[in-house]
């Protein structure tokens, strides 16, 4: 047994509720601890001193109690306080440490120094035990309670404790091993970093004040762990200063970071970034062999967890495709359209939350590709505007002022719409990219893109273009589905087609009256027709466009001030004493209802009293349902006929012209809102602003929908005309 003792130090009034300083002294002699617990009765803080015969008695004691500070005597035949603090700093203690000498000499003092020691002071009377008392309290007061107190057995043991802990998230995992190696190795900073490219991004940091926060970037290059990720291995350094590469680099030269022990952190056979330790000031001894370890293990054990973490996003990722090819197989038995098959794969994609950003993009005239569906997690396309991603044109020739690049030089998009092949990045960081919404990897943590091809036979449809927040994403069997996919798409985008010209020209048509259309808002009967001829159908509600002649102005705008879901009236005139007018319908009505359904409305004209409304139906819309939704809209209405015909829209061929199909359902209702509208009409009856404000989407998203969509028509026309020999 040893032969300690504890004495409790004095509690100075105001600190009753502050935990005191735990302070052991190491002396033989007994008047040294009266002595030095007399003095620190005196100081501001509370301590409680604990005294200890031997050095081995010592040690022991260091081991099993959290210490601020140890004092130690020295005197030849008692205690060997020199020989004490050498084994404190090889077991790699780093607890502040005072040596008390009965006698002092330059010699003893340059030796504690060479040893690591805090402080020294001679013993010279009562007066140097005030003295010393000051001193002790100033440094305890300063260490972190039980910092840097653990030997190699006690490290492990609580590294062990830590990773084993299956109620802590791997976030405060990696928080707990930074503190465990703070306290073991007596330092102010601990960082987990990640490189990215030529960036260091620290992410997960403590420190003693708040000029590093998690998110922070620096370059790689003015760090001590550029070192450590182009070696792939533990860097170790005392004293920066001594370096003569290190000591010339901006985080020694600006931040004063003094001394440095990091080690590598790998994921998929890269490095990943580091795991790392350092202080604003040099080290007095070297960092103990087993202090190296402790952080080599820790290294080791963060890699692990990412590849454990990245296996798992995979396998997870893998399922998510799976639902995805299963969704798209649904959408086409359900005879769904090229846009809805489109916009299934690129929003089941991205709420698996594996991937952070799909679109699909096919080429468009000037060699630019043109985005057809797109869909995002987090706010990533927050660029876009409006909202309105259909239609965006991607300039995949910006970074290249417009020539014709070489392919190496190509985003991933462009390089497969050219080549018709799958193009693979691995790493986002490193390779230019498309601008469509100033979508950056940097900016929003892209780490890998897939850009797929969707094809059918020797058709080439468009590209699917795949951002995953992981690096290398789709290597091995996750970019083999992807691939599988995008040939899955392209399959049934063939398969719509097929279905959508057998069913181009068949409708059904339904023909309703309305008795009481007017009166039932207090408008009075119309004395010539007033017709409606056409429903655009924006994101939540409707654009109606209509003629009268001029005489019933009044009648119209009677009847939009009174009926709730109108509002909005525009009305131009024409020559010959008639008008055009166009009005929001902000809910479902009797004239939009077979447009919410897929369906379209070919007439309706309101006669006296009376609404004769004619719609048709694509033969996969339920006619019945149509009916319901009429008549609930309109009690008073009455079904007049049902009959499966062709479809009124004429065409140089009888059926429906094929520009029309080549058109998304925006850029259609950019154009023929802009048609209807007067947009082409000499002189201009309609601005592009006014038709943008009446679609709900911005000036420059409507004139680019209008501008595709006439070189579409355009291009149709002036072929089949090429065609038929004209």
């Amino acid at each position: 047994m040893s032969e300690s003792e504890q004495q409790s130090g004095h509690v100075p009034d105001g600190h009753a509720a502050e935990p005191p300083l735990c302070v052991l002294l190491v002396d033989a002699a007994p008047t040294v601890a009266e002595s030095l617990s007399a003095a620190l009765d005196a100081v501001d803080r509370p301590v409680e001193l604990v005294v200890e015969r031997t050095t081995d008695d010592a040690l022991d004691r260091l081991r099993s109690t959290e210490l601020h500070c140890v004092v130690a005597g020295h005197d030849e035949g008692g205690v060997d306080g020199l020989s004490l603090l050498n084994t404190v700093r090889d077991t790699g203690y780093e607890v502040p440490f005072v040596l008390f000498p009965a006698a002092g000499s330059e010699r003893l003092a340059s030796r504690a120094i060479s040893a690591g020691v805090t402080d020294y002071v001679s013993r010279s009377g009562e007066g140097s035990y005030a003295d010393l008392a000051e001193r002790v309290a100033t440094l305890a007061g300063k260490s972190r309670p039980g910092a840097a107190i653990r030997g190699p057995e006690g490290a492990v043991r609580e590294m062990y404790e830590v990773v084993s802990d299956r109620q802590r998230s791997f976030e405060r995992k990696i928080d707990a091993l930074l503190e465990v190696g703070q306290e073991v190795l007596g330092t102010d900073y601990a960082t987990l970093s990640h490189v990215r490219g030529d960036e260091y991004v620290f992410e997960a940091v403590r420190a003693p004040d708040d000029t590093i926060e998690v998110g922070d970037t620096l370059p790689l290059s003015a760090t001590s762990c550029e070192r450590v990720v182009t070696t792939e291995r533990t860097l170790v350094v005392e004293d920066i200063g001594t370096d003569p590469e290190l000591s010339q680099r901006m985080g020694y030269t600006d931040w004063g970071i003094s001394c440095y022990l990091g080690a590598p952190v790998f994921a998929d056979e890269e490095v990943y970034g580091t795991f790392c330790f350092y202080d604003d000031t040099p080290r007095r001894r070297e960092f103990a062999p087993w202090q190296v370890t402790v952080v080599d293990l820790m290294g080791r054990w963060v890699s692990y967890e990412l590849e454990r973490q990245r296996t798992k996003e995979r396998l997870g990722a893998l399922d998510d495709l799976n639902q995805v090819s299963r969704e798209v197989t649904a959408s086409v038995v359900e005879q769904s359209s090229r846009e809805e098959i489109e916009r299934t794969v690129c929003e089941t994609l991205v709420d698996s939350e594996a991937y952070a950003l799909a679109w699909v993009a096919e080429a468009s005239v000037g060699g630019d590709a043109t985005v057809r569906a797109a869909a995002s997690g987090d706010g990533f396309l927050a660029d876009a505007g409006d909202g309105s991603f259909e239609g965006v044109t991607v300039d995949t020739l910006a970074d290249t002022g417009g020539d014709d690049p070489e392919p190496e030089r190509l985003g991933p998009t462009d390089r497969a719409l050219r080549t018709g092949e799958m193009v693979v990045v691995d790493d986002a960081y490193d390779r230019p990219g498309e601008t469509a919404w100033r979508v950056r990897p940097r900016e929003h943590e892209f780490r890998s893109v897939a850009a797929v091809p969707i094809r059918h036979d020797e058709t080439l449809y468009a590209v699917l273009t795949v951002y995953a927040e992981r690096p290398s994403a789709f290597s091995g069997e996750e970019g083999a589905v992807v691939r599988h996919l995008g040939e899955m798409v392209g399959h049934a985008i063939a398969a719509t087609d097929r279905k959508r010209a057998q069913l181009r020209d068949e409708v059904v048509e339904l023909e309703f009256r309305i008795e009481g259309l007017l009166s039932k808002y207090g408008v009075p009967p119309t004395d010539e027709p007033v017709r409606f001829d056409r429903v655009v159908s924006l994101d939540e509600d409707f654009l109606l466009f209509g003629g009268a002649p001029e005489s019933e102005r009044g009648t119209v705008e009677a009847l939009v001030e009174r009926t709730p879901q109108f509002e909005d009236l525009t009305v131009e005139s024409r020559d010959g004493g008639g008008m055009r007018f166009q009005l929001h319908v902000s809910e479902a009505s009797v004239f939009t209802t077979a447009t919410a359904l897929g369906g379209r409305l070919t007439a309706a004209t309101v006669d006296d009293d009376a609404l004769r409304l004619v719609v048709e139906l694509p033969l996969n819309v339920d006619a019945k349902e149509v009916s319901r939704r009429v008549t609930e809209a309109a009690p008073s209405a009455t079904v007049l006929a049902k009959r499966q015909t062709t479809r009124r829209e004429p065409s140089a061929g009888g059926g429906r012209p094929a520009a029309l199909d080549e058109l998304t359902e925006k850029q259609r209702n950019a154009l023929e809102t802009a048609y209807r509208a007067g947009f082409f009409e000499w002189p201009r009856e309609r601005t592009g602003e006014s038709i943008a404000s009446a679609l709900e989407v911005s000036p420059p998203t409507f004139h680019q929908h209008l501008r595709i969509a006439q070189g579409k028509v355009f291009d149709t026309v002036f072929d089949e005309r090429a065609g038929d020999g004209g």
